[in-house]
């Protein structure tokens, strides 16, 4: 009987073991040429693709083109993808050119995005992801260097201004002079090979390295290469995009104490009319855009399942909304809602459903008066510190993820 229960739980053990193997990799697709340019392909089109980026994919290499400049991207499909950009500088390089070669840098992310979106990621949430871990990564100083060059552009000064050089030090290089530099720049900065991954994440699905190779002293290649773990969890960044969107709300502005709470499907507009002048107006968090604008008339656009808030100035006085954006599952061409905004105390509940249902609700609260300002913004002075690169890494990075991923804070004063 005793030999008959070890048995059995052998058998169990077993099971259990499969089933658990099963749901690890379960979601686990195999990366081809053929899935990589659908991908890729499928970014063109989406919302993602801010700047206007197209690819060709042939055997080991993507061209990529951007404003009709392009460049290569190798890639190896062998054991994890990786992807990489060489990048060749030499002594005599114009530092515009220079700069321009190195703000591609970031090439590689696109097969990350391509490689999470053939496991099953949507794009938005794949871009959201990386660039907040890259981000993260800039911060903790993982991607960093000792370098404190500050390059100076007096190549287009104005007329009759100057710089006297002779204040400069060793450190300083000049636009003009950048070409002869350039080197010593560039093994300043990329003196060590940089590494940054997710690991600490818990989703561990990436690894991202800059080094320089080929190094002599007029010349070297610096090579960016992104290799993608195709073992992660990617269904931990589902929702992402969203979540990230969510933290820009205006937290002085709820679903309940907004002037006009309004429901939308993906798709369907919402329009704010008055016959008072339109004099401004704000929008922060995902899902909605601006689709017109006018003195009379502000017309907003559920893109995406996501939620937005923000103020709408009419005269000297402001109106809060709130839209909360839903799928359209059935894909149904939804009426246009239409609010009439009173300057008057008004508070509107009102659902993307029915567009009958405007006023459902009215409440009387306070009158929003007084001169036009920003209630969100915060001003300050920053600690002096030396040059850093990882300034300029964070600056850049918050203005892609805004950019890029439909996380808006938007704030237009005097409409004309």
């Amino acid at each position: 009987m005793l030999k008959i229960k070890r048995i059995g739980l052998l058998i169990i053990s077993v099971l259990l073991l499969n089933s658990f193997f099963i749901n690890c990799y379960a979601t686990k697709v195999a990366v081809t040429k053929e899935n990589l340019n659908t991908s890729l392909q499928g970014l063109v089109s989406s919302s993602a693709n801010e700047n206007n980026y197209k690819f060709t994919v042939s055997d080991n290499i993507i061209t990529i083109t951007i404003d009709e400049n392009s460049y290569t991207l190798n890639y190896d499909l062998i054991d994890k993808p990786k992807f990489t950009l060489e990048i060749p500088i030499e002594k005599g390089i114009s530092y515009a050119d220079f700069k321009k070669q190195i703000d591609n840098l970031n090439l590689p992310m696109i097969g990350y995005i391509a490689v999470a979106n053939i496991q099953g990621a949507e794009f938005k949430d794949a871009s959201a992801y990386f660039l907040m871990s890259y981000l993260g990564n800039a911060l903790n100083g993982s991607w960093s260097s000792d370098n404190s060059y500050v390059i100076l552009d007096d190549t287009n000064l104005a007329d009759g201004v100057t710089i006297d050089k002779s204040e400069g030090d060793s450190k300083t290089i000049y636009a003009s002079e950048f070409g002869e530099r350039v080197m010593e720049y560039v093994n300043a900065t990329y003196k060590d090979k940089q590494t940054i991954s997710d690991v600490t994440s818990g989703i561990n699905s990436y690894e991202w390295t800059t080094e320089r190779k080929d190094v002599n002293e007029t010349s070297c290649k610096l090579v960016s290469s992104l290799s993608v773990n195709t073992d992660a969890d990617f269904s931990k960044i589902k929702g992402y995009a969203n979540q990230m969107g969510e933290s820009f709300l205006n937290k002085d502005i709820t679903k309940d104490n907004a002037d006009y709470s309004v429901t939308l499907k993906v798709g369907q507009k919402c329009r704010f009319e008055t016959n008072e002048k339109i004099t401004g107006h704000e929008m922060s968090g995902t899902g909605c855009d601006y689709n017109d604008i006018n003195e009379n008339c502000a017309e907003i656009t559920g893109t995406s399942v996501g939620k937005s808030n923000g103020y709408i100035y009419v005269g000297e006085t402001k109106k809060s909304f709130y839209i909360t954006v839903e799928e359209n599952t059935e894909d149904k061409t939804l009426n246009t809602i239409t609010l009439k905004i009173n300057t008057a105390t008004t508070n509107n509940k009102t659902s993307g459903d029915d567009s009958s249902k405007q006023q459902q609700e009215q409440t009387q609260k306070p009158q929003n008066s007084g001169a036009l300002k920003d209630d969100t913004t915060t001003k300050g002075i920053l600690p002096k510190t030396g040059v850093n690169n990882v300034i300029y890494i964070i600056v850049a990075v918050s203005f892609i993820l805004l950019a890029i991923f439909g996380i808006k804070l938007k704030k237009y004063k005097d409409i004309k």
